[in-house]
């Protein structure tokens, strides 16, 4: 389920960012979404059956809608990573900034492949907790540039020529 969500996420946030104009608002978007997850998987993991706070629980149907939200908004995360990358970085390739990117994704994936096995499993959504504060951190720090939306608005390809 949670990978059928991400996939949703990834597939919806072009439409949501056109229908809201949040093309250039991408870092507050890319915000909202860390919170989106942050409020879903805090919650999962408080609400579980056995968590702390002794006593408080909820429903499967309640923790099942939890980690749907976290998930789609980790699944809008990329395109919106990519298309602020492209935007910081313009008037670099796209390509530039996807590999870049990608290759972070992958680096990250293979500390998560070494880290995780050492982490108890009763502190996943912990880690996510943490991980959400960690991207938002790094996410409010970017100086927001839309240069590639400028030049196309006033009609300048990337050698700098005109249509």
């Amino acid at each position: 389920i949670a990978g059928m969500a991400c996939v949703i996420g990834s597939l919806t946030v072009a439409v949501v960012t056109r229908v809201f104009k949040l093309e250039c608002k991408l870092k507050l978007t890319l915000l909202c979404t860390i919170s989106l997850q942050f409020a879903g998987f805090t919650l999962f993991t408080v609400l579980l059956p056995g968590s702390p706070p002794a006593g408080v629980s909820a429903s499967g149907l309640v923790l099942m809608f939890l980690i749907v939200l976290g998930s789609v908004a980790n699944g809008a995360m990329s395109p919106l990573v990519y298309e602020l990358g492209a935007e910081i970085s313009y008037p670099s390739s796209e390509g530039l900034s996807g590999g870049v990117f990608s290759w972070l994704l992958n680096a990250f994936a293979l500390v998560l492949l070494v880290v995780l096995p050492l982490v108890p499993s009763t502190m996943d959504g912990q880690l996510m907790a943490v991980t959400c504060l960690l991207g938002a951190g790094l996410v409010a720090v970017v100086q927001e540039r839309y240069g590639r939306q400028e030049a196309d608005r006033d009609g300048v390809l990337m050698d700098g020529k005109g249509p």
